[in-house]
């Protein structure tokens, strides 16, 4: 079921630009509300009761879709939350709208990981609720101005620091290995300060430069990722199964 719900969220990412249906505005009015009437709590707890009530509800929704039908519910509920926590702009729109700059590129690596993979990461480690936790996570990291902004933002760097490094991998295995292998060696073991250098040194390791085709290098360079990775899944559950 797993396999089944990334390849169709993965498919449905790809191929259409469905942005203008995934938004998070109640989310942003939810943080508000919240902030208002419990603005003296500590930072901390700001954050945890924040999360908490949409993680139980979500768990709850799943538990519910479970070994009915076939596992139909459960398909359905798995795939609507995955393709919600992707993005929310759809990384393949913004990646051949982007000036084929060296800036641009890199930045296109950090946002392939937040956006996709490491959404994915955690769904298929912890379900449905993982990718809705990372998701909140970055949503609240992004609110600068909120208190519970710095918590927000220490944990997606620790959330991000294992999914950027298998995804490093992949980049190695999809590009020039020996280049990305020897980036890996330099950063692997460093700190979650380093995450987004170590990412975008790796990506930019994996292409073929040329200015003229970057775009269609970075898209070919994710697109070959992605298949791997739908490979290995797929390798995993005929294994487990």
């Amino acid at each position: 079921m797993m396999f089944i719900i990334i390849l169709i969220a993965l498919l449905t990412e790809r191929f259409f630009d469905w942005q203008p249906l995934r938004h998070w505005r109640w989310f942003q009015i939810y943080l508000h509300w919240f902030e208002r009437i419990f603005n003296k709590w500590p930072p901390f707890c700001l954050f945890i009761f924040e999360v908490l009530p949409i993680l139980l509800v979500a768990g709850f929704i799943v538990h519910l879709a479970l070994s009915w039908l076939y596992g139909l519910p459960e398909l359905i509920v798995g795939t609507v939350i995955l393709l919600y926590c992707l993005g929310p702009a759809n990384w393949w729109e913004e990646a051949y709208r982007t000036i084929p700059q060296k800036n641009n590129i890199e930045a296109l690596f950090i946002a392939v990981n937040q956006r996709i993979f490491a959404v994915i990461f955690w769904f298929v480690l912890a379900g449905p609720v993982g990718a809705i936790f990372y998701r909140l996570v970055n949503l609240i990291s992004e609110k600068t101005e909120r208190p519970e902004s710095s918590i927000a933002t220490a944990l997606k760097k620790w959330l991000d620091w294992l999914p950027i490094r298998v995804l490093a991998l992949f980049f190695a295995l999809a590009g020039h290995f020996t280049d990305v292998f020897a980036c890996i060696k330099e950063y692997f073991l460093s700190g979650v300060n380093t995450n987004d250098q170590f990412l975008s040194a790796c990506g930019m390791k994996a292409l073929d430069l040329n200015e003229h085709a970057l775009n269609v290098q970075v898209v070919s360079l994710v697109d070959r990722v992605f298949i791997m990775v739908l490979v290995l899944l797929a390798i995993i559950v005929l294994i487990m199964g």
